[in-house]
């Protein structure tokens, strides 16, 4: 999060500290319900739950969490299993969690709802493999749900590093993904992001009807305000310009203006990198410039040089470079953090089915 939210949200924590003292033991008699919940907010605690069909509870004060409100008789709800079985697979560690609060069943007796649960869970099997919940005091639906002003369900919650919510909506949400993957790089702010999705969906509109200096002027003003924060802005404006627009030259000569900009933030380089490898919209692939991108990501990394290395061999694997990616992702899955070493270990592993394809039809060739 940048040093600019991270003030914004101490001047609120001090201002709520003010007010507390101002008003003594009356706020700690308020009962909870009376407690609003906006973005920002540090993120109730889950004390009131004690049936946890699946998983255990998890500490929201340290890495990011997905609580989704949920129920096993709600259609929307069944049809976002998958996709939160995917984000929840796609960052396994122990600093990120799904979490399913079912808070909504219909039985008629508190266990006929948790067994219930825990039986829907068990038939899910590895289609369902985040936490699970049965809140059935509905003490987190009040500290939530009811705080939040909010009432159907699926809803979700996305907590941020810090344990603060930065996010409150549906889990169909187009932007619901982007914002998890923004949460993990700790580059969502619960003010300036949203600006971000406006900007883009209004440079859409103004691309659609090939108004290119309009649609380019919602993009740059975005990214202006503050661009490793906006570096995915970067990519959506680099991929408009290059495919519809068709505008090669101007695309090329975009991503070397913004490249200052972003030069000592491996996130933001890792992203371009990573759309100019693999983003299946781009039909021709700047190789050499995802490169440059690659090497200053290392550079920029310091002492932690996993990723930077990581995004160096990718380069070399999409360039067809199969020796030289699997020489440098090994050297990317010894020196990577425990937490990253089953993802280091997954890209080897693929570099290295690749390169061992590509012998056995070199072989058969011959």
């Amino acid at each position: 999060m940048t040093q600019s939210v991270l003030a914004r949200i101490s001047l609120a924590a001090a201002l709520v500290l003010v007010s507390i003292a101002g008003v003594g033991t009356a706020v700690e008699a308020a009962p909870q319900q009376d407690k609003k919940l906006k973005l920002g907010d540090a993120a109730p605690p889950l004390d009131g739950i004690t049936d946890w069909v699946q998983g255990e509870k998890p500490n929201l004060n340290v890495g990011v969490h997905v609580i989704e409100f949920w129920a096993t008789w709600c259609g929307p709800c069944r049809r976002a299993i998958p996709h939160l079985n995917r984000i929840y697979r796609k960052y396994q560690s122990p600093a990120f969690s799904v979490v399913g609060v079912a808070a909504d069943e219909r039985g008629t007796a508190m266990q006929e709802n948790v067994t219930g649960v825990r039986n829907f869970v068990k038939q899910q099997g590895a289609a369902m493999s985040y936490r699970v919940a049965v809140d059935t005091a509905q003490d987190a639906k009040r500290r939530y749900m009811e705080a939040a002003g909010r009432s159907g369900i699926p809803c979700t919650f996305v907590i941020g590093r810090g344990g603060r919510v930065l996010w409150i909506g549906n889990p169909h949400d187009d932007r619901f993904e982007k914002i998890v993957d923004l949460a993990i790089a700790n580059k969502y702010d619960p003010i300036l992001t949203p600006k971000g999705f406006e900007a883009l969906e209004a440079a859409k509109r103004a691309a659609n009807l090939r108004n290119w200096r309009e649609a380019y002027m919602h993009l740059d003003k975005g990214v202006e305000v503050d661009p490793p924060l906006f570096g995915w802005l970067i990519v959506e404006r680099y991929v408009m310009t290059l495919e519809q627009e068709k505008n090669e030259a101007e695309a090329k000569a975009y991503l070397r203006r913004m490249f200052p900009g972003i030069a000592t933030d491996p996130y933001s380089l890792g992203i371009v990198v990573d759309a100019l490898c693999k983003d299946p919209r781009i039909s021709t692939r700047d190789l050499d410039s995802a490169m440059v991108f690659a090497e200053q990501m290392k550079r920029a990394s310091g002492a932690m040089q996993a990723p930077g290395l990581a995004a160096v061999a990718l380069v070399h694997a999409t360039r067809g470079e199969l020796d030289q990616a699997v020489e440098v992702q090994t050297t990317a899955f010894l020196g990577a953090p425990v937490d990253e070493k089953p993802e280091m270990k997954r890209r080897l592993d693929e570099y290295q089915r690749m390169k061992a394809r590509r012998d056995q039809a070199k072989l058969f060739s011959e």
